[in-house]
């Protein structure tokens, strides 16, 4: 039996099979194990249901240790990643601050950093720009010859460098 519950109408968690388990005979189906909620396939609720957490709320330290505890629990299920999704999610439950803040500059300034300040894999490390990526790419980039005014951008571009390319061919 999952550790973690979800009362959905009361928007609140129940740790423990001794806290589920009689509001389980009593609300049935609204009570769920939170990795339920965070696998995202079916989240039976709107996303304004409940109140958001406010940012002045949640120092460097409280974000952490939110971010490792989901990731524990996601561990328990065969999980190696907290993604951006699941933070949407948590969010979403009033459990956790709004992404957007989490990235922000003054705490994490990236889901990467974020994911690397809890101990979680990175999902998409080929999505990273690592900085003076776009600097690279106007620099480099050419008015297009007329021969070209046709073709796709796609395949005028493609490949892009990885970053580890980027990184040793620096400006």
């Amino acid at each position: 039996m999952p550790e973690v519950w979800f009362n959905i109408p009361e928007g609140k968690l129940l740790v423990g099979e001794e806290a589920a388990a009689p509001l389980m005979e009593q609300l049935g189906p609204d009570i769920v194990p939170l990795t339920h909620l965070l696998d995202g396939s079916d989240l039976p609720l709107p996303t304004d249901t409940y109140e958001k957490q406010g940012a002045r709320d949640w120092p460097r330290e409280r974000c952490i240790e939110l971010g490792q505890w989901v990731l524990g629990l996601l561990k328990e299920q065969g999980e190696d990643i907290l993604t951006t999704r699941h933070i949407r999610i948590l969010n979403a439950l009033g459990l956790s601050p709004h992404i957007g803040f989490l990235t922000s500059d003054k705490m994490f300034g990236s889901v990467q950093g974020f994911q690397s300040e809890i101990g979680s894999e990175h999902n998409r490390t080929n999505n990273y720009l690592p900085d003076g990526y776009l600097a690279i790419m106007f620099v480099t980039l050419q008015p297009l010859p007329k021969s070209l005014a046709a073709v796709p951008l796609a395949q005028i571009i493609m490949p892009l460098p990885n970053a580890t390319q980027l990184n040793q061919n620096t400006l």
